[in-house]
Order: structure tokens, then C-alpha cells, then sequence
């Protein structure tokens, strides 16, 4: 049901990991997946220094 609320990168991040792939997910997983797949490595690092 999540789908319908993305768009760009994370609907592609959705399409491709979820809906082809047919992987089960958690809300917690699918949540730190998504932040993965969006947002660079090291932007948790960068982050922090700020």
C-alpha cells in the first residue's frame, strides 16, 4: 500500500526492490532500505560533522 505514496527515486526504489523483486519487508526495514538507496554512504558522516 506504501507505493502509492512515493514518487521518483523512492517509487524507483519501490518498483524495483520491492514490487520485482518480491522481497519481504518490514516497515522498519523498508524505512532504512529507503534511506539507503536515496541518500548517499556517507551522508550519516557528513551529518555528524555538521
Amino acid at each position: 500500500m506504501i507505493g502509492k505514496y512515493l514518487g521518483g527515486n523512492t517509487y524507483r526504489f519501490y518498483e524495483c526492490d520491492v514490487l520485482d523483486l518480491k522481497k519481504k519487508y518490514s516497515l522498519t526495514d523498508f524505512f532504512e532500505q529507503l534511506f539507503d538507496y536515496v541518500f548517499p554512504t556517507d551522508f550519516r558522516m557528513i551529518q555528524c560533522q555538521k
